[in-house]
């Protein structure tokens, strides 16, 4: 299918992100740009439909494809990267989307021929801002017509030059159109127009619905509209809609409304309480509750079959937004199926070839990032609370969890973590941030005065030993040669003494207004506090002294290595900076990102994520250039899994008939298994290696080519 791409202006709308150099002498990466993007988390869900086996889900992060074929395990098999999509429609084996980006419409059409492979066909930016979400979009003839509260009118005539137009009479919060008439409900009202053309419209009457209200639904001749009740309208005849019931529940906000076979599905959300509930409206009449739970929290829902959808923004009164599927076959005895959590990813690291992401409340994913183009999922771990950070120390992951604590998981086997021991502290308000490790210690950052110490030499059994003496809370820390260096909100700067582990003793202070996030290198320290990051000489431990600022406006993470500081702000783009001269520090490059919340480094390439996809940045030319260098030479891939454990895989390629010799060694250089030894000829092959006899530690494999060394690589074994 043809691809148009269009915004008004002529702008093009790019939807994938694409790194441009935009400073400069000096460019670490000279080419720099996006190598490959991995899906982690939907946020926000705003809407789900089910056609036949698959499940479309929009969400913050754009429109998300399931197989839920089989019913006890539903399958993510296509994403379409978006901004925010709270209304889509289905036509044939298109979907048009109605997102929002930055306070502006954004309208997108989507082949779904291929529902594994999304293609964007077409996108069309408003020129300006808009008030809400998108709440509804539907295609009619050669017009779109969408609602941002206000109704638009979209002319595709012509698909490169499409022209939009509006309606401020109409301010629907949701609206359907049938048998040329446009039902609109603005907020507490229904109107029904009579459409005179395609941007025209005549009001043929209008009823009070049951108080605020955002969504409807339109069955045969009756309108169903959930807000302080469930109200049920006879449209048949639409110059006189009558009211025939209202159904009242405890809750007093009502939310969506679903109907399927004589059954309205209902469901609500009031601050922390919620509902869902099913009534019989075979006589709308006299309709009649024949279920309710007051558990859950809805803010849309969608009936298929025998099987019921709610989009929630949280789950028994607090926690992670989500899909909550429910199974009706018998409608008076619900069961709830799933719940598919949604979140904003928090952190990532990097270790190897090895991706750690603290996934928000959806907890931690583990992914291997060996084939820099391809990235996989190793696994996706849902922890007790929310993850907001990650450290790992050979075969051993920490979690952070905000409000809960710590939780410890053995990764020997990277695909199946099994979780040794937690550590909980129960907090109003946040909890554990920042995670780091000295010798057999976790050492904890974050608000309320939590900055503990505990003892993880048994990782099944982690006890409380102790706390960090700060000035006031401490929701960022590192440790570097023996020493804590924390940033201790209004408490200042602070430098701890590690001689005696569970009792840091305090050696350099230097008051400050603010201090939320540190990193050090070298003898400087980087302290950013309030709309500034202060760079500090550090070369005497007992006496900091503030030397420079730097002006970013605002801080997500930054990260100091040699003389280079990395650091990302409210702009969209990760900042580089030497250092070398801390009195004048100078920007040498600018890596454009969507949001970089955190970011890490794994051999030449940037490991960075915002709150939905983990992005691998790097110098495209260089890879590309090694890409297609290993076509056409003999090349050794990296070993898969590494770190490993109990196995790991060898894959090699030959442009022709070798003698081959493939081993592994010691840092001693010594061989301490041969993987083979043998004639391969041309292509590619592959070998498993068991590693069970291999204890753990650093390791290197060497490939041998008719008796000449050709490559060598490192490999981490972890027990």
């Amino acid at each position: 299918m043809k691809q148009i791409v269009i915004s008004i202006s002529l702008l093009f709308c790019f939807l994938q992100f694409s790194g441009q150099n935009l400073n400069s002498n000096i460019s670490l990466f000279e080419n720099n740009g996006l190598l490959s993007e991995t899906f982690l988390n939907g946020g926000y869900c705003y809407k789900s439909e089910v056609i036949g086996d698959l499940m479309y889900v929009g969400c913050s992060a754009g429109l998300l494809i399931y197989d839920i074929s089989d019913s006890t395990e539903y399958d993510l098999i296509g994403v379409h990267n978006s901004y925010n999509v709270s209304a889509f429609h289905f036509e044939n084996n298109l979907v048009y989307l109605g997102a929002n980006k930055d306070g502006k419409g954004r309208i997108e059409i989507i082949d779904i021929d291929d529902p594994t492979h999304p293609e964007l066909i077409f996108c069309l930016d408003f020129p300006y801002y808009v008030s809400s979400s998108a709440r509804n979009i539907i295609p009619k003839d050669d017009f779109i017509y969408v609602s941002y509260s206000h109704l638009y009118m979209i002319d595709m005539t012509d698909w490169e030059d499409p022209t939009i137009y509006q309606d401020w009479s109409i301010y629907a919060k949701d609206f359907e159109i049938k048998n040329n008439l446009l039902y609109e409900l603005n907020v507490s009202q229904l109107f029904i127009h009579e459409i005179i053309n395609d941007t025209s419209f005549i009001l043929r009457s209008s009823i009070v619905g049951p108080g605020w209200n955002w969504n409807f639904c339109l069955e045969d001749n009756l309108v169903y509209i959930p807000g302080n009740s469930l109200m049920i309208i006879d449209v048949s005849d639409p110059d006189n809609p009558v009211t025939l019931s209202n159904t009242f529940f405890s809750i007093s906000y009502l939310a969506d409304v679903d109907v399927s076979e004589n059954k309205a599905y209902v469901t609500g959300k009031d601050n922390d309480e919620g509902v869902f509930a099913i009534v019989d409206v075979q006589k709308p009449d006299e309709p009649i509750i024949i279920y309710e739970n007051y558990d859950y929290l809805g803010s849309s829902i969608n009936v298929d079959e025998n099987k019921v959808f709610i989009s929630s923004h949280s789950y028994n009164g607090n926690g992670p937004s989500g899909l909550l599927i429910f199974d009706v076959t018998d409608p008076f005895n619900v069961s709830l199926q799933d719940f598919i959590i949604y979140s904003t990813a928090k952190k990532c690291k990097a270790y190897g070839d090895l991706a750690f992401i603290a996934n928000g409340y959806s907890g931690f994913k583990i992914i291997d990032i060996s084939n820099i183009y391809l990235p996989n999922i190793l696994s996706s771990v849902t922890t007790k609370w929310e993850a907001v950070d990650v450290l790992v120390d050979a075969d051993v992951l920490y979690v952070a969890l905000a409000d809960s604590g710590i939780q410890i998981y053995s990764i020997e086997d990277l695909s199946n973590p099994v979780l040794l021991g937690e550590h909980c502290t129960y907090n109003s308000w946040d909890g554990y941030m920042k995670l780091d490790k000295y010798r057999d210690y976790l050492y904890t950052a974050g608000l309320c005065g939590i900055n503990d110490i505990i003892d993880v030499s048994d990782p099944k059994y982690p006890v409380l030993v102790g706390s960090i003496p700060t000035n006031d809370w401490g929701p960022d820390i590192q440790i570097l040669n023996d020493h804590l260096f924390l940033a201790g909100y209004w408490g200042g700067f602070q430098i701890f003494s590690l001689e005696n582990p569970v009792n840091p003793v305090e050696i350099g202070y230097f008051p400050l207004d603010l201090a939320l996030n540190i990193t050090v290198s070298n003898n400087l320290a980087f302290i950013y506090g309030y709309h500034e990051i202060l760079i500090f000489y550090i070369g005497n431990l007992t006496n900091p002294s503030l030397i420079s600022t730097i002006d970013p406006a605002y801080v997500y993470h930054m990260y100091a290595q040699g003389d280079t500081l990395y650091y990302s702000n409210g702009s969209p783009r990760i900042n580089v900076l030497d250092v070398s001269n801390p009195y004048n520090p100078t920007t040498i490059d600018s890596l454009m990102d969507i949001r970089a919340i955190s970011f890490d480094f794994a051999y030449d390439n940037i490991i960075t994520h915002d709150d939905h996809y983990l992005r691998i940045l790097g110098d495209t030319i260089k890879n590309l250039s090694e890409r297609n260098l290993k076509l056409k030479e003999n090349y050794l891939l990296k070993n898969f899994p590494n770190p490993c454990s109990q196995y790991t895989n060898f894959e090699i390629y030959f442009h022709q008939k070798n003698n081959a010799t493939l081993e592994i060694l010691n840092t001693n250089g010594q061989i301490v298994k041969s993987v083979f030894n043998s004639v391969l000829n041309k292509g590619n092959h592959s070998f498993t290696c068991n590693l069970e006899d291999i204890p753990p530690g650093l390791y290197f494999y060497k490939l041998t080519l008719n008796g000449k060394k050709i490559e060598i690589k490192k490999m981490l074994v972890i027990k």
